[in-house]
């Protein structure tokens, strides 16, 4: 059972999203967007997984 639920989190990720396209816009430097635009694919990812069973490791 996890702590936060996956919207919470997806919600949290896509917040960390927007700051990073505010820091390019700022700063001109992409690497925090890159950085949380793939955390955000890799956690949608593994949430989806483990909602739909794939990491059941019962076969």
């Amino acid at each position: 059972m996890s702590f936060f639920g996956l919207t919470t989190l997806s919600l949290c990720q896509i917040a960390w999203i927007v700051l990073g396209v505010l820091w390019v816009v700022r700063k001109h430097d992409e690497i925090p967007l890159l950085i949380s635009t793939l955390l955000f694919y890799v956690f949608t990812t593994l949430g989806f997984a483990h909602g739909v069973g794939f990491t059941d490791r019962s076969w």
